[in-house]
């Protein structure tokens, strides 16, 4: 709308009215005090149709509204908005330590004092028998070729190398660092793929599941529409003639059910034509003169409308 000041988001204040125009995001949650659009919300609900809007109606941020201008009343603050609960429910769920994790964190703290304990007691208690360096080579214990006893010259810095060694290779660093690890890259392959984990808890839940009921399209879906089956009255003629007056008016439209509807009819081999005097119906679909019939294409509430005014011309 010419003339509309913008601002950024940041100065963004409860209660005040901003103008949505077709094919922007949703900046913030609020209610639509005018204009009638469709929001596709499938970020949010997974569902692929989009939802009309109209005055009294919610809108959510993260969404998009399609095809007409609204005017909504800031409701929540982006901070507040859905979408910012959810981006926090996944950094929640990423620092969130599952069970496992948790026995783990727990078995590691004592398993480390138990650890270093061990490893001073190798070091140090050798001590008293053992010599830095140098000496006259006697001891309690004797000398071989190939391994090095407390008594001889340099057994000290020995057992301090073997207790070095017991710390380096019976650490439990690796086992430790695995499991955080290996539970974020899990929420956060599962958040790009549209799947909201709590926290580490459900996601070590999962291994459990043998049975998962959905309930939601765009889950096991692809979130896109396919036309399915086309029913022709009597008085509308040859069904090749809907589908070309119909696809002529569609591929004017930037509707996901017109991109559907326009796959269908080129598989069918119909050519869309000229069209004349198109027109969006905010919220009920489009319009249109082709080959000098008026076509409409749209939602139910549009059908009964033009049919009731058809009715009314015809007496």
């Amino acid at each position: 709308v010419p003339g509309a000041p913008k601002k950024p988001i940041d100065a963004v204040v409860l209660g005040e009215e901003l103008l949505l125009r077709p094919g922007g995001r949703v900046p913030v949650d609020g209610v639509v005090l005018s204009g009638l659009s469709s929001v596709d919300e499938a970020v949010i609900t997974g569902e692929a149709a989009p939802v009309r809007k109209g005055p009294g109606d919610v809108v959510t941020a993260g969404t998009t509204n399609q095809t007409g201008v609204l005017t909504v009343r800031v409701e929540a603050l982006p901070a507040d908005s859905a979408a910012a609960q959810l981006t926090a429910l996944v950094s929640d769920a990423q620092s969130a330590g599952g069970r496992r994790e948790q026995l783990l964190e727990a078995f590691a703290k004592w398993y480390l004092v138990l650890l270093v304990s061990a490893a001073a007691l190798v070091a140090t208690v050798p001590m008293a028998w053992c010599e830095w360096s140098g000496g006259d080579g006697g001891g309690d214990l004797v000398g071989t070729a190939n391994h090095t006893h407390v008594g001889e010259p340099g057994a000290c810095a020995t057992w301090l190398h073997r207790a070095l060694a017991m710390v380096v290779v019976a650490c439990p660093c690796a086992l430790v660092v695995a499991m955080p690890i290996t539970y974020a890259c899990g929420v956060s392959s599962l958040a790009r793929w549209g799947v909201l984990v709590k926290s580490s808890r459900q996601l070590e839940l999962l291994a459990a599941v043998r049975t998962l009921a959905m309930d939601k399209t765009g889950t096991l879906t692809e979130g896109r529409f396919r036309f399915h089956r086309m029913v022709v009255g009597e008085a509308a003629g040859s069904t090749e003639r809907v589908v070309k007056l119909a696809a002529s008016v569609e591929s004017l439209s930037s509707h996901p059910v017109a991109a559907a509807f326009l796959d269908f009819a080129q598989s069918l081999g119909a050519e869309p034509e000229a069209v004349e005097g198109f027109a969006t119906i905010e919220g009920e679909g489009v319009s249109g003169s082709v080959g000098g019939v008026q076509v409409h294409v749209g939602s139910e509430v549009l059908a009964r409308r033009v049919l009731a005014t058809s009715a009314a011309t015809a007496r």
